[in-house]
């Protein structure tokens, strides 16, 4: 059995990633889901190698569940929270 190797990146991100297959398929499901097994968005692509996408959801921790042809794999995605790059402001 060949193992299948699908890449995201960036992970963590902060809502938009991509995900690369490695080649092209003819078509492509991808479930985003929380860790309580909660569908977030669902996706369909046709003929692509590079799948681009965007979470709206809250920072944390999300699944990506592929299914193309007869592979499948499972992602984990960080989203994270935009506010670590604010800087606190203190008037005195």
């Amino acid at each position: 059995m060949q193992q299948t190797i699908f890449t995201t990146y960036p992970n963590p991100t902060n809502g938009n990633f991509s995900i690369d297959l490695g080649e092209r398929y003819l078509t492509t499901s991808i479930i985003i889901t929380d860790l309580l097994g909660k569908t977030i968005q669902t996706n369909e692509f046709s003929n692509n190698q590079i799948l681009n996408l965007k979470i709206d959801e809250p920072a944390g921790i999300y699944l990506l569940k592929i299914e193309t042809g007869d592979q499948k794999a499972v992602i984990r995605l960080i989203k994270e929270w935009l506010g670590l790059n604010l800087v606190l402001i203190i008037m005195r």
